[in-house]
């Protein structure tokens, strides 16, 4: 899993924000596959797989600020420092980069300010059968044991909405794609120089379409086919909307006096070979009727 690191900054997670920016982009766009109905029947959600032992405590106040930690392994999950508005959005592959400094409609908002440590075990039944599925599968079988997890302990209850909105596909220019492959053994990582400026160290392309629904409020899904890792530097001019608001970033600004730098649409293309073609896609929400905190065990 690639990490955030600055060789000036570092951009610990303000407020919730930036945490649940992660949440939302670290899990892939995938294809339709993944897509869920508009609506999520009582009678469905008693068939979802389930862990056979969950472990929810209150995150340990004395290590904040610290980084969210999201691992499957072959037997269970571990998931440390996390919010409930995390859970969901990645327990129903949620797209809306909105949801990053917006509550979930019909939430309360301990939702975005209570942090969590989950621990679960699968049975071994279940172990077998995820040793079986494709990697698609297996992430879908993923979910769906963390929306078990959010339908027993935390008593959700809710529904899916569906809406067309403004969309971005990012795809590899006519002149062919300028980022590099990674090399063999290199740490996985982002060197912000300042907020428009970004040097970016063997990470997968999600860690730059996190950017770019962040930069472009939609969502922004790869077509460009490049599954490596790689090195690249991206600057442009950030828009005022886009920057951290006072006194939540330590990021700063680009340098007073700089010569003007390009949108993100021409420095994609310009530096990285890449550009965002708009487009018009559903984005499918949660909209919660009822949910409680989890009592801890």
């Amino acid at each position: 899993m690639w990490h955030l690191r600055s060789l000036r900054y570092r951009a610990f997670r303000i407020c919730g924000f930036q945490l649940l920016l992660v949440s939302i982009c670290v899990a892939n766009i995938s294809s339709s596959a993944e897509q869920l109905s508009t609506a999520v029947p009582e009678k469905a959600q008693e068939h979802l797989p389930s862990f056979e032992v969950v472990s929810i405590r209150a995150h340990e106040p004395g290590y904040w600020p610290s980084f969210e930690r999201r691992e499957f392994t072959a037997d269970g999950l571990t998931w440390l420092n996390t919010q409930t508005q995390g859970l969901i959005v990645y327990a129903y592959n949620l797209r809306d980069p909105k949801l990053g400094p917006n509550l979930i409609p019909g939430a309360p908002k301990w939702i975005r300010s209570d942090w969590y440590d989950i621990r679960a075990r699968l049975s071994a039944q279940d172990v077998e059968t995820m040793s079986t599925l494709s990697s698609q599968d297996k992430e879908r079988f993923e979910r769906q044991l963390l929306r078990s997890v959010l339908v027993d302990r935390f008593r959700l209850k809710a529904h899916l909405v569906s809406k067309l909105s403004l969309s971005y596909e990012l795809v590899v220019s006519k002149a062919g794609t300028k980022i590099r492959e990674a090399g063999l053994g290199e740490a996985p990582g982002v060197d912000w120089i300042d907020a428009g400026d970004g040097l970016y160290h063997a990470v997968p392309l999600d860690a730059l379409v996190m950017l770019l629904q962040m930069q472009e409020n939609c969502p922004v899904i790869d077509k460009t086919g490049l599954k490596g890792k790689y090195d690249f530097e991206l600057k442009w001019e950030r828009t005022p909307e886009t920057m951290p608001a006072p006194g939540t970033g330590i990021v700063p600004s680009a340098p007073a006096g700089e010569s003007s730098r390009p949108s993100i649409f021409k420095a994609l293309e310009e530096q990285l070979g890449l550009r965002l073609i708009p487009m018009r896609a559903p984005i499918e929400n949660v909209v919660i009727d009822h949910i409680e905190k989890p009592s801890p065990n």
